[in-house]
């Protein structure tokens, strides 16, 4: 007697073959050196700004949604930022979206536009680099029609301990932290002006200002 055919396992019950792992992307940088939140993503468009026209809306909240001019967000990517938009935006008060990440500023200027209907620009500007804020607030007015206010919730920090902070690490914390504020208030001077009354500014402080931490 033959022996019997060997059986075929049918083709819906074959495990399929496991993909070859990818190629896994180095860090870009240690943990101790100050980093905007979210500074890289695994795709970013290649663009540096762009411009989301939209309609006022009446606001439901006097104070925040008064006078109806734009207002420029630092950090505005994601996070405390993002929400400081977002809630400009319910109110009807168009927005200016600065990031360092391509990415984040662009999604969260298409959040603004498409759920409240406000214009919304957006632009990579590294708030350190002092030589880029003239210009970006002279696009922010222009693609607005005013600037009447300024929230600067772009922040960094240094995951160290005291006894390794560098003149690197805290220069790189207070110039993001601190001394753009100044320096983006200061070229919002003339805008404001132009704004008329009512233009205010918000300088968004640390908790560690109340509540201190042996690693940051």
């Amino acid at each position: 007697m033959s022996p019997p055919a060997p059986r075929r396992v049918p083709t819906e019950a074959r495990v399929p073959a496991k993909k070859a792992p990818g190629k896994r992307v180095p860090a870009q940088r240690t943990p101790a050196k100050p980093t905007h939140a979210k500074r890289a993503r695994a795709k970013q468009t290649p663009a540096t700004e762009g411009t989301v026209p939209g309609a006022s809306r009446v606001a439901g909240d006097e104070r925040l949604g008064s006078p109806r001019t734009g207002v420029l967000v630092t950090g505005a990517g994601s996070g405390i930022g993002l929400q400081t938009a977002l809630a400009l935006a319910e109110v009807g008060r168009p927005v200016a979206i600065w990031d360092v990440d391509a990415g984040g500023a662009e999604q969260a200027a298409a959040l603004c536009h498409e759920r409240y209907g406000v214009t919304a620009h957006w632009s990579v500007v590294d708030v350190a680099e002092t030589s880029a804020l003239e210009s970006g607030v002279a696009k922010a007015e222009a693609a607005l029609g005013s600037l009447g206010g300024f929230v600067h919730s772009a922040g960094v920090s240094g995951a160290t301990l005291v006894d390794f902070i560098d003149d690197e690490v805290w220069d790189a914390t207070l110039d993001v932290n601190l001394r753009a504020g100044v320096m983006v208030c200061r070229q919002l001077i003339e805008p404001f002006r132009r704004a008329g009354p009512g233009s205010a500014v918000v300088l968004i402080s640390s908790i560690e200002g109340l509540f201190g931490s042996s690693m940051l």
